[in-house]
């Protein structure tokens, strides 16, 4: 069996909404599962998952079924907070609700998933790309779990999925 073969098995089990398989060998394999809107999954659910993944493997291969890790993203901070320049004929403060919201969408659990990884440039494209946006300053993006400074590249590990932390955002210029 493959290492996708034990994440469709575990996605077969009601409650299960992402599933991620590792191992180093094919005798003891790990799933991290994740529920739907990313919600954890309790304790009956990862039995459950445990049970019916175990079930259907070959003798000898040992089945471990842990929750996912879900990681927060801080862009900005009440200190240094992303500042947006806006154009003056733009609303600042519709900018930067569409940016709070692009930025939420990204992070969402339609869109995230195990092992992500989050370029900065990807945080500065998106913003940048909201109408009425004229440059874009990211002070701050990072794990919530790590330093809070700078601006780098959000990097999960397989069993961790990055959700949002706190979003800070202000608006230079418009109206």
């Amino acid at each position: 069996m493959s290492l996708r073969d034990f994440e469709d098995l575990a996605l077969a089990v009601p409650g299960n909404a992402r599933a991620k398989a590792i191992g180093a060998h094919y005798s003891a394999i790990t799933i991290a599962t994740i529920g739907a809107d990313n919600s954890v999954p309790s304790d009956d659910q990862l039995t459950a998952t445990a049970r019916y993944v175990q079930n259907r493997t070959l003798t000898g291969v040992y089945v471990d079924v842990v929750p996912g890790t879900l990681v927060g993203v801080n862009v900005g901070s009440a200190a240094t907070p992303v500042v947006l320049g806006i154009y003056a004929n733009f609303r600042a403060s519709e900018v930067v609700l569409a940016a709070q919201k692009a930025l939420q969408d990204l992070l969402s659990s339609q869109r995230s998933t195990f092992g992500q990884r989050i370029p900065a440039s990807k945080v500065y494209a998106l913003l940048d790309n909201i109408p009425g946006v004229e440059y874009v300053s990211l002070p701050l993006l990072a794990r919530a779990d790590g330093q809070q400074t700078g601006a780098q590249d959000i990097i999960c590990r397989d069993w961790e999925i990055p959700v949002a932390g706190q979003i800070y955002i202000t608006a230079d210029g418009g109206q």
